[in-house]
């Protein structure tokens, strides 16, 4: 995945990246061999690096209460994450996320769940 634009206000409480994920990762190879598309887990697995990247925590899922896919990805297409972080709890270690992808106007994914500081509450600094 190439971050192609970061942003984030709200101390870090919301944000958007625009992505691009290249032809020659590894995760399109065999899904599919002659229309590749890239694999939803793989787009669940980046909004976490987004928000681990603005939160500056290494972040783990914990629950995802909601995915919802609606439209595919296609290698070398930019596309868009937003997300907010609606609740928090423990000094900031646990997280609830609310994000979306999306292509333009046209909507990708929706992901709802909750994130932990890999570090724990002891370790957050």
């Amino acid at each position: 995945m190439q971050i192609v634009e970061l942003k984030h206000g709200d101390g870090a409480r919301s944000g958007e990246a625009h992505v691009v994920f290249s032809h020659d990762e590894k995760y399109f190879e065999g899904h599919f061999p002659y229309a590749p598309i890239l694999p939803g887990v793989v787009l669940i697995d980046a909004a976490l690096e987004i928000v681990s990247r603005v939160t500056q925590k290494p972040l783990r899922w914990t629950t995802l209460s909601c995915v919802k896919f609606c439209n595919v990805v296609q290698p070398d297409q930019e596309i868009c994450f937003t997300f907010k972080i609606v609740s928090a709890e423990d000094g900031d270690s646990v997280l609830k996320l609310v994000g979306r992808w999306m292509r333009g106007r046209e909507k990708i994914a929706d992901v709802q769940g909750v994130a932990t500081d890999e570090r724990g509450p002891c370790d957050a600094s």
